[in-house]
């Protein structure tokens, strides 16, 4: 019997997914400082959305450099 068969349908899977990222994403911003790095220019550009590219850097793709630095506690 796979995860989504039973009592359990694919919405309850999908609440449950959310769940977790919503956490994750909670735990992140609470015990880390983001930031851009320095010397890097950040362009949005048009699309079918509107996407993040380095200035210098569209043959990389679509990015979005963010660095992470832990905060200490005390």
């Amino acid at each position: 019997m796979s995860y989504v068969s039973g009592p359990r349908s694919e919405a309850d899977v999908w609440f449950d997914r959310v769940i977790e990222l919503h956490s994750l994403v909670v735990e992140v911003l609470e015990n880390f400082e983001l930031s851009f790095p320095e010397g890097k220019k950040i362009m949005r550009v048009p699309a079918i959305a509107m996407t993040c590219l380095v200035e210098g850097e569209r043959e990389k793709g679509v990015q979005m450099p963010i660095r992470l630095k832990p905060l200490i506690k005390g």
